[in-house]
């Protein structure tokens, strides 16, 4: 098992976290692509790129819907070209970044059709493209050297659901998922991340990289759950967990037990998130005043807390089903860089 850090794209902040991680020794620095409230993902990775050495450098995810796949992979491509064989593009439908627009998700077929055409464009230059009712052949020429394709770039499928674990498999050479407090969720992601691979005729023994974002907080001696200082660090991670699932941008799984789905019920209904306009309920993630709805069950729904024994023990029982990586929040990043070193 080894660690990264998930980096909010910032084009000051983000460079030098990314090194202070790779100080501390944490594998990869991950930038979510979320549009519409942080900086643009690539410019920042260049940035980054330019103020480390060793870290891998990855998004974590970029959203299909909004770039053409050939715009992608010049891109990852590109950051390529500034940190060669430390490059990783993560991809996914981007639910949740298409939410916050107020645009609905993508079909699973339409994603499918971009995993394998930024698939062959990664891996060999090549591939078949469509958009609309067009198809065409796209060919990338390295001849300028402006990006780097010869350095491998893995390609990780965001998945949190079945039939995109699947295309993990099928083209993918891992998967990355969010938040996943259950061990037993992540293995049932990798058996049909399996599936997809058999069925397209790759190898079954071939390495295949799993990432679980995840919400974690260590406590310190004498800290409690209701601690100020976890309450500071986790209360942002369950507004954004409430708020994804009143978009429908995450849909939850096990999470919502009857004292969780009361507390998000009145979470949702204190910001009247169902009141406004799809285009609008952004502002209800910077809604102040999270503190009251975020209980020990709401707590241990959404996130990964305990002391670091207990903690340990935890993510032991995700590398026990295939789990090979997991991300943390830069924000604890020193806590969780001293818990990997006892690991």
């Amino acid at each position: 098992m080894d660690f990264g850090v998930v980096l909010h794209p910032h084009p000051l902040r983000s460079p030098p976290l990314a090194r202070r991680a790779e100080e501390l020794g944490f594998t990869h620095a991950w930038f979510p692509d979320t549009p519409v409230y942080t900086a643009d993902v690539y410019a920042t990775m260049a940035l980054a790129a330019k103020s480390t050495a060793t870290i891998r450098l990855g998004t974590q995810v970029a959203v299909a819907p909004i770039r053409a796949a050939p715009v992608t992979v010049l891109s990852i491509a590109t950051i390529n070209k500034l940190a060669p064989g430390r490059t990783v593009l993560g991809l996914g439908s981007g639910s949740l970044s298409l939410a916050m627009m107020g645009l609905p998700p993508v079909r699973i077929a339409e994603f499918r059709r971009y995993v394998q055409t930024t698939a062959g464009l990664i891996r060999d230059g090549e591939a078949p493209y469509e958009t609309g009712n067009l198809r065409t052949v796209v060919k990338l020429y390295s001849e300028l050297g402006a990006f780097n394709l010869k350095d491998p770039i893995p390609l990780y499928i965001g998945a949190s659901a079945p039939k995109a674990a699947v295309l993990a498999g099928e083209f993918g050479d891992g998967l990355i998922t969010s938040a996943v407090t259950k061990p037993e969720l992540i293995a049932d992601l990798l058996r049909h991340a399996r599936e997809g691979g058999q069925r397209a005729g790759r190898e079954s023994g071939r390495s295949f990289f799993c990432s679980n974002e995840t919400f974690m907080c260590v406590l310190r001696p004498g800290e409690t759950l209701e601690s100020e200082r976890v309450l500071s660090i986790v209360g942002p991670y369950v507004r954004f967990w409430f708020w994804s699932w009143a978009t429908n941008a995450i849909p939850p799984q096990e999470q919502l037990t009857p004292p969780v789905r009361r507390a998000f019920e009145a979470w949702k209904e204190s910001v009247g998130i169902e009141r406004c306009p799809p285009e609008k309920r952004l502002a209800a993630l910077f809604h102040p005043g999270i503190g009251r709805y975020v209980t020990a069950d709401v707590l241990q729904a959404v996130c990964l807390l305990g002391t670091p024994a207990e903690l340990a023990d935890r993510v032991r029982a995700f590398e026990a089903v295939g789990v090979t990586h997991m991300s943390v929040m830069s924000n604890v990043m020193d806590d969780v860089a001293d818990l990997a070193s006892k690991l």
